[in-house]
């Protein structure tokens, strides 16, 4: 009988823990994402870099505009600066230069920019930004220069 209880009390608190591992974290909100960001995960790894391809960044400016490197290109975009004080990320279209690189960087500078458009919430940390869609964390990235 204790043997069943033991193990009950274990199995239910690895039911908890396993639900309390899947939810995501709450924006903070009146948090803005203003500063220059660089990319350091991508769906929860670790950023690989192809060959030929650059670091990502990200600047966001206080009227809403965003700019960066992509890994070859370089994109500028805006962003809805009236939902931030929600924890929201709506970034609009965007643009990008159009020079070539190897085939694997553009295929990572596709991806980066794909999920950078999926994106629909961000979460702040002291020295960190994830940007958050589809229920999933997307791109991480750390401040830079401060």
């Amino acid at each position: 009988m204790r043997m069943v209880m033991v193990f009950g009390l274990v199995l239910m608190a690895f039911m908890v823990g396993a639900c309390a591992s899947n939810e995501k974290p709450r924006p903070i909100k009146g948090f803005s994402p203003i500063g220059q960001w660089r990319l350091i995960a991508m769906e929860g790894k670790e950023v690989e870099l192809p060959e030929g391809a650059r670091q990502p960044t990200m600047t966001v400016s206080e009227d809403g505009s965003v700019s960066g490197m992509a890994g070859i290109n370089r994109y500028s975009a805006t962003v809805d600066t009236a939902v931030w004080i929600e924890g929201q990320w709506a970034l609009g279209a965007s643009a990008m230069t159009r020079m070539g690189g190897p085939a694997k960087a553009m295929e990572f500078e596709r991806h980066y920019m794909e999920l950078l458009d999926r994106a629909d919430t961000f979460f702040p940390g002291s020295r960190e930004l994830e940007l958050v869609g589809d229920d999933a964390f997307m791109l991480r990235f750390e401040r830079v220069g401060e």
